[in-house]
């Protein structure tokens, strides 16, 4: 009986303490509804601005181009003055195609940015509501039925765990993509720092040198910028909010295949079905770990991705015929061991958004990692 009372008592103040935060539950949910519609017009506004640069940019390419051609022609034809104003010409758009390349680059990436903060803000506006509706119903729970409280306590500690791994998996990710910048696009730029300052040196000195270590610092920029470009896809890829789930991992499979990092069969079925963002994110991320693991596991160059939109659900597979693995066995392993694989993670976020997921492999007999998704009714 005394644990009875305790119990009511523990209910009582937390009724209290709920009640006194509800206002600013709300407050949080309201601002970041403002902030949502905030940062989408200035995601569409600069969507449209970097149309406008890429255009500007091409115009420019196409007409230093044109310049360059005419100019191979033009030593029988126009004056010597007539010539170097041509060259001048060309000089000005090359260094105007430049600073447009440069500009398209940075806006890309401000449009990234905003993009990762719409999804924040969205990932913060859903649980301010899911509180908002929580606590008034736990207000009215708590209010009118004290008996059997203490049954929550596991539903609050299966929340807390959950929310665990969904931060678990986001440090996961920040550590991986702060790796790749500094292996890769960090190093690359220092690099590219040194060469500059190398090329500085030899301008008065050796201007045939001069130029031949600017090209080379040209092309070593261009490949960085490619790495970057890597990076921000591999973060978020664009292609999720310009051509749908369908649409990004027909672009992973292209992408990977190009890159000669494994070649990709990719078959979809069925009419689309439009999933929340981060059902979409976590579908594309484990077709992408399952990709990976056929890349530099399998001992193949092919896999195959099928994608079949059935009445109720999404069905997705990852299929190679590689070497396969002993998967009880690296579920039994240590944790390093399965962060090779990568299983849990994969199986993690499935299950974050109420998906199926299943890996069936076999030594010898390649591997495929299923995901089922049902649609929300």
């Amino acid at each position: 009986m005394a644990k009875e009372k305790n119990l009511k008592s523990i209910v009582k103040g937390t009724i209290s303490g709920i009640e006194a935060h509800k206002g600013e539950i709300y407050e949080i949910y309201d601002k970041t509804r403002v902030e949502i519609e905030d940062v989408k017009n200035r995601i569409k506004k600069a969507g449209e601005e970097l149309k406008n640069r890429e255009t500007n940019r091409a115009k420019l390419e196409s007409e230093e181009q044109k310049l360059k051609k005419e100019l191979a022609k033009a030593s029988l034809k126009f004056s010597e003055e007539e010539i170097e104003k041509a060259y001048d010409r060309l000089v000005e758009l090359e260094k105007g195609r430049v600073e447009a390349e440069a500009s398209v680059e940075r806006l890309m990436v401000e449009r990234e940015q905003l993009i990762t903060r719409e999804h924040h803000l969205n990932t913060m506006y859903n649980q301010a509501k899911h509180y908002t509706y929580a606590i008034g119903a736990a207000l009215t729970y708590l209010s009118q039925e004290l008996e059997g409280i203490a049954y929550r306590i596991d539903d609050l500690e299966e929340e807390r765990l959950m929310g665990a791994k969904v931060i678990k998996a986001q440090e996961e990710e920040r550590r991986r993509f702060s790796r790749e910048l500094h292996d890769g696009p960090l190093q690359e730029l220092t690099a590219i720092m040194y060469d500059t300052a190398v090329s500085e040196k030899l301008v008065t000195r050796d201007p045939e040198n001069a130029i031949a270590s600017i090209q080379k610092t040209r092309r070593n920029l261009r490949r960085t910028i490619g790495d970057i470009r890597q990076v921000i896809f591999d973060i978020r890829p664009m292609a999720l909010d310009d051509q749908g789930l369908v649409g990004a991992i027909h672009e992973l499979c292209v992408n990977l295949t190009e890159r000669n990092i494994i070649e990709a069969e990719f078959v979809t079925s069925g009419k689309e079905h439009k999933f929340p963002v981060h059902t979409q994110v976590a579908i594309f991320r484990i077709v992408q770990e399952s990709l990976n693991n056929a890349a530099h596991h399998s001992g193949t160059k092919k896999a195959k991705v099928v994608m079949r939109f059935t009445e109720s659900a999404l069905e997705v597979m990852t299929e190679d015929k590689g070497k396969g693995f002993d998967v009880e066995a690296v579920k039994k392993a240590p944790r390093d061991i399965d962060e090779h694989f990568g299983i849990i993670s994969m199986r993690e976020r499935a299950e974050l958004v109420g998906a199926k997921f299943n890996i069936v492999s076999e030594k010898g007999k390649g591997t495929k990692v299923s995901i089922i998704a049902t649609y929300e009714k």
